[in-house]
This record gives C-alpha cells, sequence and structure tokens, in this order.
C-alpha cells in the first residue's frame, strides 16, 4: 500500500497470527509483533484491545513517527484457557485507511488435569425424585500432582465420592449423586 502524503500508516512487520503450539496451560505464553510506521507523519497507536479476558497486552510506544517502530505484546495468562483456541487483539490506530487492525495468537492449552466425559454438570434440568448420577475421570497431564481436600456446596441433598489420581497413568474419580 501506499502511504497517503500527510498520514502515518501501521504495518505490522511480524506475521499477524502467531501459533504457541501445543503448551501446559499453567505456563504465560507471549507473542511479540513488531508494529511500523510505514506513513510519511506520526501515527498515534489510540488503542489495543484483546478479545479474551484470558490475555493482557502491552505496548512500547503509543506514537510512532515515520520509519519507527513499537512492539506489542500479547501474554495468554496460565490456567485461563484451554483446548484449542484462536485469540484476536484489536490496534486501533489514527491510520485513515486501515484505523482497526488485527494480530492473533493461537494453540492448544493442555489443562493441568483431564476431566472426563466433560466437566459439567446439567444440575438446572433434572427431574425432581429421580435419582441421579455423574462420575468423572481425572488425568493429570503432569506429575507429580496433589488434590486438597474435595469441598462441595449444594442446596439439595449431594453425595460425592473422590479418589485422587497417583500418576498421569493412573487416573482419579469424581462420583456425584443427587438421591
Amino acid at each position: 500500500l501506499l502511504a497517503t502524503p500527510g498520514m502515518g500508516q501501521l504495518t505490522v512487520e511480524t506475521p499477524a497470527t502467531i501459533s504457541f503450539g501445543t503448551y501446559p496451560a499453567w505456563e504465560t505464553r507471549t507473542a511479540h509483533y513488531e508494529l511500523k510506521n510505514t506513513g510519511n507523519s506520526d501515527l498515534q497507536i489510540k488503542k489495543v484491545r484483546s478479545t479474551c479476558g484470558c490475555a493482557t497486552t502491552g505496548l512500547s510506544s503509543e506514537t510512532l513517527p515515520p520509519g519507527k517502530t513499537a512492539d506489542l505484546r500479547v501474554s495468554v495468562l496460565p490456567n485461563s484457557i484451554f483446548g484449542n483456541f484462536k485469540k484476536a487483539t484489536y490496534i486501533l490506530t489514527s491510520d485513515p485507511t486501515t484505523p482497526i487492525v488485527q494480530v492473533w495468537v493461537e494453540g492448544h492449552a493442555t489443562p493441568l488435569v483431564d476431566v472426563s466425559p466433560t466437566p459439567f454438570v446439567p444440575a438446572g434440568i433434572l427431574e425432581l425424585g429421580t435419582p441421579h448420577e455423574w462420575v468423572f475421570t481425572l488425568k493429570p497431564n503432569r506429575d507429580p500432582i496433589a488434590f486438597s481436600e474435595l469441598q462441595t456446596t449444594s442446596s439439595v441433598p449431594i453425595s460425592v465420592s473422590f479418589s485422587a489420581p497417583s500418576a498421569t497413568n493412573n487416573p482419579g474419580r469424581i462420583c456425584i449423586g443427587i438421591p
């Protein structure tokens, strides 16, 4: 693109999508984007906004003279997202031709413990007076792992049993019953 006379123009010099691959969800992952003003006047970066509470951003400079760069850091917080993801960050600028630019982070965050079949109990739609039971398998993705005492809160009678996993190859179980 040709710069408009007297205007700043934002160019992302690094790939717009950065992949973290597969990584442990309990670790922070950070992507760095090089933002360059390829225009012929100062460029203002007005705002940087992540689309997910799982990410934080940091910017080295909000004003870019022509030809200068800034570092945009996007960090995915530990234990804030699990499984496959692709999250956008929006950069709002004074560039009149492209005032909003997107960059992306993607990856697969492996949780500390896999819960199967799914960590969801549809307790709000149960028929009263009918017993219900759910069994969940807990498989750690790292050794060693320690579980604290199981705690539950319920406004109805509930039974819960728990056997902690002893290693990644020896899963544990949680059984939840409503009489």
